[in-house]
């Protein structure tokens, strides 16, 4: 036999495979390549995602949405979306296909498909999608079918038996029956944070508003019926059943292989691989239905529902003979009676009905009104009785009473009451829904669809308002296992931490981590915090994602190693492979689990590792420096060590052997060669500083931890027992009763460099200034650095005004011609010369006669007792301190290496204090050129004027532009 399409006829195709195969989108590629086009649809929700999809590509003027309870049909309507019940019969479309094919075995709705098998077809093509279960019966009874099998995209795995607390995200929880599925719902509320619902009963509005909350991750999990099965396209990648068997309207039975993949076949959508399994009480997959599930291999359909479709209205018993009669191919089998067959028969038994279905065209009447869906599912009794009271009217008025009809619509539009009583309200208006479509039932059929869909739209938005409420965000009121008592325990937790059990205090919640009161007996007490424990697990998780995504600002560590969030302790910070790399421990009750404990030590860790990288950049960039090699890498390395402070006795070697190539490289990523201390001045700063202690304390094991100094402080008091590293961390040296700061220290041996250590010097006000002490605080401080302080006392010379006005003009009384300004001492007028005889000037021959200067006593108390003696008033005393270099063995504060004593300074260059051995002798001013020989010379000296030649500032000397400028004034 030749079939239609091989001699040029319409093409009628069977595209067959398991889910996520791509079939739908196949169709509807195919259905929109020609001029007119129909798809059937096994349920209204799936109906409207796919009315949605070709609107947004098509446009509403050319796309038409047919279903029980909707009707949208522009006037030039080309493609026709519609359920398969609904499929308006007569078009002649270019295109016709039928989606999930194998609803043809449903005992319910399988005769509907089987007719469309049989009987629709599409002028061009026609297309029949679903399970390869279908292949036989198909090739049976449709003979010039062509077959085309689709691969799965994914691959889907069996997962076993996981609990709900342990359910992974974007998981998919499938049972049966409403009761069920809320108490999963609750349950899941309370482990997970909330849930979404979807359930082949809510209407498309609200099944729209729950999934866009599971699919924008508002929440993670989804709650849904066998509905999900039927083509809707979700983002999950886990389906776990809650139950395996389900009540079909008859009895409970359990769910055969292919209907549980149907189901399963949902995890994992396009390339993304997906998992199954069960939970709850469900009991495991055997190993060969898994199998079966894994690998699409399922028993062929063998025979599909049928009713006969050529039926007879001459009476109504003539009618039901009609739709019981059996049929005589050995593929079909005879469905059992629908709710329509069961509305008739329960009809016929009415007398008044039977007398009013006297000819055809009443009976034909009767059948269509029984054809209406029972959306309320009270009783068929119940049913029966609605659909007489519409026969009635419309038999005798020719139409539905308009004033009755206004009267069921009224009583419905009720926004208000809980999820049970809104989902029934939806049912019952679903019925007038249908009704409204009915142009041969209703007057003003526009005013009336137009109402019942406003108000199916106001019911659905309050049944989504109630069901988030109860399973999202309800906060208040929670449903609790029983305990030892029977009544139920209810918990909460304000906004301040505080666990209330059936109102009574029990404790409080600080960060993720549950303080139960003492104060309650034990046995009440257990009882309590089991009831607690339960009511906190949603706050854990809500708190976990709170803290997740909380920002940086918000988190902080304490000079304790201690990890806060605001006022909460959430953790500490422990010791990792490396000074740089610490790790934490976060502070979660073992009650919240392990998904709250990981999350929370996950942002933790990213915290720290932020924390680390943003204060200790200088070090990271040393560390991915590959142009760094040899002795700079490695010095670089002892840099990132010691956490970017190194005393300069401790890497004295190392620090000779570096060549000024090598110096510059590190100088470059600012690492300072000063004469005390190796350091980068960007780690000195007060955040650095403190993340410094706290990670050295954390790599030594310490178990008190060393705080951070106040911000802004040059000096501080140097505490008995406290080991100097710390102060040294803290980016201060020891030296005396106080310690300075590492980069004071380094600018007060910059004007060091400039004074005679040899022969001594006096303390200058900038020097004063740089440290802010006092003198005496400053002689210990230079006791503290190897310098001998003599204390002495002399009269306090005071400043005359005829000096002052020398100076106005330009000069010094003391100064003497040709010597420049870098070679005479500066001295304040309260200091005298630290070598009296050196200092005062004598007459030169051939010079003209100047007046002689006046004696020096050798003692300054002579001077103060030779003036008492003339009778004048006793001088003004003052104390000074005369220094001298004493030798790095003499420094109470650290013991600097002689190698390179003048910091940046580049070897070779001779400054105030030459380098050599540990011990010996810094020169001054005096001693360039090597150390004194000879007896001093204690005469007085002559000065002569006449220009000195000035040796050539080094280039590479770091403080060139310092002695410019000090040239230049």
């Amino acid at each position: 036999m030749v079939s239609d399409s091989a001699r040029g006829g319409p093409r009628i195709t069977a595209v067959l495979g398991p889910t996520n195969t791509g079939k739908t989108h196949y169709a509807l590629d195919r259905m929109l390549g020609y001029r007119t086009g129909i798809i059937g649809l096994p349920l209204r929700l799936l109906a409207r995602e796919v009315y949605d999809k070709l609107v947004s590509l098509r446009g509403p003027n050319v796309v038409a949405l047919v279903t029980g309870e909707e009707r949208i049909v522009p006037e030039r309507a080309q493609y026709w979306v519609a359920t398969v019940e609904a499929m308006p019969l007569g078009l002649g479309a270019d295109f016709v296909a039928i989606d999930e094919i194998q609803l043809c075995a449903d005992p319910e709705r399988g005769h509907v498909f089987t007719d469309r098998l049989l009987h629709m077809r599409g002028t061009q093509e026609t297309l029949f999608m679903g399970s390869d279960t279908m292949r036989g019966a198909i090739a049976a009874l449709v003979p010039e079918v062509q077959f085309l099998y689709r691969e799965r995209f994914s691959e889907l795995i069996h997962a076993g038996s996981k609990k709900l607390s342990r359910m992974p995200g974007r998981s998919a929880i499938v049972g049966f029956s409403v009761d069920n599925l809320y108490a999963i719902a609750e349950l899941m509320r309370r482990q997970k944070g909330g849930v979404a619902v979807v359930m082949g009963a809510l209407s498309p509005r609200t099944r729209n508003a729950q999934v866009e909350m599971y699919q924008n991750g508002e929440v993670d999990y989804l709650i849904a019926t066998d509905a999900i099965g039927m083509g809707l396209n979700l983002d999950i990648d886990h389906v776990a059943f809650s139950a395996l068997s389900k009540f079909d309207g008859h009895r409970m039975r359990q769910l055969a292989p292919n209907e549980l993949a149907q189901i399963a076949g949902r995890a994992g959508r396009y390339m993304k691989h997906g998992s199954f399994g069960v939970t709850g009480e469900a009991a495991p997959l055997p190993d060969e239905v898994a199998e079966a599930i894994t690998s699409h291999s399922f028993t062929p359909v063998r025979k599909l529902c049928w009713r006969n479709a050529d039926l007879a209205f001459g009476s109504v018993p003539a009618l039901i003979r009609s739709l019981e009669m059996p049929t005589t191919n050995d593929r079909l089998t005879r469905a059992r009676d629908a709710d329509d067959l069961v509305a008739l028969k329960m009809l016929s038994e009415d007398a008044e009905v039977v007398a009013r279905a006297s000819d055809g065209r009443s009976v034909g009447l009767l059948w269509d009104i029984c054809r209406l869906p029972d959306f309320r599912g009270i009783s068929h009794a119940e049913h029966a009785a609605l659909i007489t009271g519409l026969f009635r009217d419309i038999h005798e008025y020719g139409r539905v009473r308009e004033d009755w009809f206004a009267r069921q619509v009224k009583r419905i539009d009720r926004p208000e009451g809980e999820i049970d009583t809104l989902s029934k309200r939806l049912a019952y208006i679903r019925t007038w829904t249908y009704v409204a479509q009915r142009r041969d039932w209703l007057d003003d059929v526009a005013h009336w669809r137009d109402e019942t869909r406003a108000v199916e739209d106001r019911l659905s938005d309050a049944l989504h308002s109630a069901l988030t409420k109860r399973f999202v965000d309800r906060r208040t009121s929670v449903l609790l296992r029983r305990l030892k008592q029977k009544e139920s325990l209810v918990a909460d937790v304000n906004d301040k931490g505080e666990v209330t059990v059936e109102g009574q205090f029990v404790g409080r919640l600080d960060g993720f981590q549950f303080r139960q009161d003492n104060a309650q007996s034990p046995e009440e007490a257990k009882t309590l915090r089991a009831a607690s424990l339960k009511a906190l697990a949603p706050e854990f998780h809500l708190r976990a994602d709170r803290f997740y995504n909380a920002p940086d600002t918000e988190l902080d560590f304490t000079e304790q190693g201690g990890l806060m969030w605001g006022e909460l302790a959430v953790g500490k910070l422990v010791k990792g492979d490396e000074v740089l790399k610490p790790r934490v421990q976060a502070f979660v009750d073992e009650e919240a689990g392990t998904d709250v404990a990981d999350k929370v030590a996950r942002r933790l860790q990213h915290f720290i590792d932020r924390k680390v990288q943003a204060l200790f950049e200088p070090l990271t960039a040393i560390e991915k420096d590959e142009t760094l090699t040899g002795l700079a890498r490695g010095f670089g390395f002892r840099m990132i060590e010691a956490l970017g402070i190194i005393p300069r006795d401790q890497v004295a070697q190392e620090v000779k052997e570096l060549d000024q190539d090598a110096r510059a490289a590190l100088r470059k990523h600012g690492v300072r060669f000063g004469q005390f201390t190796i350091f980068m001045p960007l780690l000195l700063k007060p955040a650095p500083t403190r993340l410094r202690l706290v990670l050295d304390s954390l790599f030594k094991g310490l178990s008190e931890f060393p705080e951070s100094p106040p911000p802004g402080l040059v000096t501080i008091p140097v505490v008995e027992g406290v080991d100097h590293s710390a102060y040294m961390l803290a980016g201060y040296r020891p030296a005396g009763l106080r310690a300075i700061r590492i980069d004071m220290l380094e600018r007060l041996a910059d004007q060091l460099r400039a004074e005679d250590s040899r022969g001594g010097f006096e303390a200058k006000a900038d020097m004063l200034s740089i440290t802010g002490m006092t003198l005496e605080q400053f002689a210990d401080l230079m006791q503290g650095l190897g310098y001998k302080a003599d204390k002495g006392e002399r009269v306090k010379v005071k400043a005359p005004v005829a000096e002052a006005e020398v100076k106005a003009d330009g000069g010094t009384p003391d100064e003497v011609p040709g010597q420049t300004p870098a070679e005479t001492p500066v001295q304040s007028p309260t200091e005298t010369p630290t070598q009296p005889p050196a200092e005062v000037p004598v007459e030169q021959p051939g010079e003209a006669p100047s007046e002689p200067p006046a004696e020096v006593p050798d003692n300054p108390a002579d001077s103060a007792a030779a003036v008492q003696a003339d009778g004048e008033d006793a001088p003004e005393m003052e104390m000074f301190y005369t220094f001298t270099w004493g030798g790095f063995g003499r420094a109470r504060g650290g013991k600097p290496r002689g190698d390179r004593a003048q910091g940046d300074r580049p070897r070779g260059k001779q400054g105030g204090r030459p380098s050599g051995k540990p011990g010996g002798k810094p020169g001054g001013k005096q001693g360039r050129g090597g150390p004194r020989k000879g007896p001093r010379d204690n005469k007085p000296k002559s000065y002569q004027s006449g220009p000195k030649k000035e040796k050539a500032i080094d280039p590479d000397n770091p403080f060139a532009a310092l002695l410019a400028l000090k040239e230049k004034n």
